[in-house]
């Protein structure tokens, strides 16, 4: 059987370098979504926060304030930023798929590469016993030419 480890090296060093580079793409985007769903849930806590501390009979005077505006903005700010984090979770799907995929062929290289080497290692010893039993039968017939066949 032919040792492809030799064969198999380049390969693997290229598998690892795309399962690197898609593992650093992976945590760009959950870097990004970590940053957006901060930014949803400090909105988020705004709304909340300024819902608690107006008085009821206030809250009609900031409908007619710029207080109505702000609430405007945040609301349109949401819809933006969940637009946003849908779109980045849909891209993080697909590189979560291609980064498993990477995983997949790094992880099947190194089991042939293993079960090669293993093989390689096996083969080895083979030819090392063949060696030495052919050695053994060489000295026992050496030794049975010098003592007339005993």
């Amino acid at each position: 059987m032919r040792n492809i480890g030799k064969d198999i090296g380049p390969l693997q060093k290229v598998t690892q370098l795309l399962f690197d580079r898609d593992l650093r793409a992976l945590q760009s985007i959950q870097a990004e979504e970590n940053k957006l769903r901060q930014e949803l849930a400090a909105l988020r806590e705004s709304q909340k926060t300024r819902a608690a501390h107006t008085p009821p009979e206030i809250k009609q005077a900031y409908a007619l304030s710029g207080e109505q505006q702000w609430v405007v903005w945040v609301d349109a700010r949401l819809k933006i930023l969940n637009g946003q984090l849908a779109h980045l979770l849909a891209r993080k799907s697909f590189l979560t798929e291609a980064a498993a995929k990477s995983l997949g062929r790094k992880t099947a290289l190194e089991a042939v590469a293993r079960k090669d080497g293993e093989t390689a290692r096996r083969a080895r010893n083979r030819r090392e016993q063949e060696k030495l039993l052919d050695l053994r039968l060489q000295s026992r017939a050496a030794g049975r030419d010098r003592t007339g066949g005993l």
